[in-house]
């Protein structure tokens, strides 16, 4: 995968890919210790990707996928849950992404706090299951790139938006 951002970004613009994009909190990373590291997405985007999700009368469906973070060179087999323990005894409804691996994942790593990160989803095809690419920003000329294309991003709001 390309290690240039705006080639990334020319690559994952077409039809059929999901973006979704926020600043990394440091519950999203492991800066507090939250024991439920890792990306909160929305759940209507992962049903979208991942329809096994959306089932209502199973308790925390789940489902295992292929996720590169191509800004930092990784891959990993992770984990999209939907923590719907709201329609079971319990309290939680959000979905996540989990199963990456700890600090050595610039998702989980404490120094991400803050950055932005820009995850796109592939549709599941005939010959393909869905995947996921992300750039998590190294710098601030990498951020202000994105910016610039859908505006600023504050830390306490989350973006989605569908190329076409």
């Amino acid at each position: 995968m390309p290690t240039d951002f705006v080639k990334w970004i020319e690559i994952h613009s077409r039809p059929g890919m999901h973006w979704y994009g926020k600043r990394l909190s440091g519950t999203d990373t492991l800066a507090t210790g939250y024991h439920q590291a890792g990306p909160p997405v929305p759940k209507q985007l992962l049903s979208t990707v991942f329809p096994t999700l959306n089932i209502l009368e199973e308790r925390n469906p789940d489902t295992r996928f292929d996720l590169y973070i191509d800004s930092h060179d990784d891959h990993r087999q992770v984990r999209a849950v939907w923590y719907n323990n709201k329609l079971h005894p319990g309290s939680r409804d959000e979905a996540r992404i989990t199963g990456l691996g700890g600090t050595a994942s610039a998702l989980l790593d404490p120094e991400s706090t803050g950055a932005l990160a820009i995850f796109v989803f592939s549709e599941a095809t005939p010959d393909r299951k869905p995947e996921c690419h992300v750039w998590v920003c190294r710098n601030v000329p990498e951020e202000n790139l994105m910016e610039d294309r859908i505006g600023p991003i504050d830390p306490s709001v989350t973006f989605q938006f569908i190329s076409a």
